[in-house]
């Protein structure tokens, strides 16, 4: 685990208590088909029942003391929300990476994430974002010629991509770079390298064949275990959205290991009723993306120039796939406005210089009451992970 501020509690004589998020462990919804007490409002009311009965040990010997929440990305958010929620019971809050501007904001669904980390790129090392951008061009190009078995032999491929199949191929590239950019840790973490970004961009400036330097890519991404031969799988069948491989979602909306088809299939068995025992992390987690915090993730114009190929986005279907899955379509009333931090104290915004979650997070004052730190050379959430020899002064 990342997290590491129980060393921070010690110094300063305090308890930390970590709460389970509702169906994110133990807890399971009513019956497998009824998510609909997954709600922001009962997840925040969960966490000040917590506080406020002082139930779990050793909290109960702490009774009145004052109470900092913290968490980082969707955590971040929830932290934030429980400062601006629950001021009587909270007395501050630091999120990190948290992606608060995800409502009332245009550019979001114009490509606002994958802009990003091209840029991320760009202003990091200009060198590395020219031959990543040329490399992708290569393989664009190479798909438009339908050299799909060159392709499949030159990145390795378990199978050769397809006409139908071209943008969830080049999709799947393209979230490679966003995480060996949003990973950018001093130490080996969600199965990434240490420094990640370092070593593919080393391979990208160093190397002369532009298909080893992605495959350097995609093993960074996506293969430190070592334990993949090939990438990617193609079906042969088109899949529902245009960012789902036909084996897995590969979109930060949604997580990596949510197979659809899988889905499918359990819908089908249980007459659309998912087992209660395969309720997970994931599925809860796309639940709360399919409802309540649904991030518009697509590319636009300098994504399109970096990537050469347009990663469009596409609101109808992934409503469509929500409603099919959960019954449920994203909300679009935002449960947030940002207007609220104008009104509030006693929060603490990070933002990492390589985290695309940038872009749907406070990067300029809101109120003189509201701390805001960038950190530029590290990734996602480092800020409140354990320190370690090798992280930058800026940490």
């Amino acid at each position: 685990m990342c997290l590491q501020l129980p060393n921070f509690a010690k110094q300063l004589g305090a308890v930390i208590i970590g709460v389970e998020h509702r169906y994110f462990g133990e807890s399971k919804p009513l019956s497998p088909a009824d998510w609909s007490h997954l709600t922001l409002n009962n997840v925040l009311a969960d966490y000040a029942s917590v506080i406020e009965n002082n139930t779990v040990a050793p909290a109960s010997r702490f009774h009145g003391a004052k109470v900092i929440v913290f968490g980082g990305s969707y955590g971040g958010f929830l932290s934030m929300l429980m400062r601006v929620r629950y001021p009587q019971i909270v007395l501050g809050s630091l999120a990190s990476a948290a992606p608060v501007l995800l409502w009332g904001n245009p550019d979001l669904e114009g490509g606002l994430w994958y802009d990003t980390v091209a840029k991320i790129f760009q202003e990091k090392n200009a060198t590395c974002a020219r031959a990543v951008s040329n490399g992708f061009k290569l393989v664009v190009d190479q798909l438009s010629k339908k050299q799909f078995a060159e392709i499949e032999k030159d990145l390795n491929l378990c199978s050769a991509p397809s006409e139908i199949t071209t943008e969830q191929f080049l999709i799947y590239l393209q979230h490679a770079t966003q995480l060996v950019a949003q990973f950018e840790f001093p130490f080996k973490s969600a199965d990434k390298v240490p420094f990640p970004f370092e070593v593919t961009c080393d391979s990208f400036v160093r190397e002369e064949n532009a298909y080893m330097a992605m495959r350097t890519l995609l093993d960074t991404a996506y293969n430190n275990t070592l334990k993949l031969s090939c990438f990617w799988i193609e079906s042969g069948e088109q899949s529902e959205l245009p960012f789902f491989t036909a084996r897995r979602v590969i979109d930060d909306s949604f997580p990596a290991s949510l197979h659809l088809n899988e889905i499918k299939e359990r819908k089908e068995k249980q007459d659309g009723v998912i087992p209660l025992s395969d309720i997970n992390f994931e599925l809860s987690w796309s639940y709360i993306c399919c409802s309540y915090f649904f991030m518009p993730v697509a590319g636009g114009n300098t994504s399109r120039d970096f990537f050469h190929f347009d990663h469009l986005f596409y609101p109808e279907g992934i409503s469509d796939y929500c409603e099919r899955t959960f019954s449920v379509r994203p909300q679009t009333t935002p449960p947030f406005d940002p207007k609220e931090l104008k009104n509030t104290s006693n929060i603490m915004f990070s933002n990492m210089g390589f985290d695309p979650v940038k872009a749907f997070s406070i990067q300029q004052s809101v109120s003189t009451a509201v701390t805001l730190i960038t950190i530029p050379s590290v990734g996602h959430t480092l800020d409140i992970c354990g320190s370690t020899i090798d992280d930058h002064n800026g940490v």
